[in-house]
């Protein structure tokens, strides 16, 4: 995982910080809402692990390109909830 596609949102700053201090090749991959509804929407869990450098192999550009749909749907979501 060379981009880290969750470390430019909010949540993800806030998250990293309060992790902090982490390895090199750590990332973000997994971000949810804690709460049924939108308005209940006051705190995230966010789940992170230390991937390994990749040494050779394709990159999967339909996961890559449907984990930032759904970066860009929970900053949309984000915004509209503050």
């Amino acid at each position: 995982m060379e981009t880290d596609l969750f470390a430019g949102t909010t949540f993800g700053r806030a998250a990293l910080k309060k992790m902090a201090p982490l390895p090199e090749n750590f990332r973000l991959y997994c971000a949810e809402w804690l709460g049924e509804k939108p308005e209940d929407w006051k705190e995230m869990r966010v789940t992170g692990r230390v991937f390994r450098a990749s040494k050779g192999g394709k990159l999967d550009s339909a996961a890559y390109r449907e984990t930032k749909l759904q970066v860009e749907r929970w900053n949309q979501a984000w915004s509209s909830n503050r």
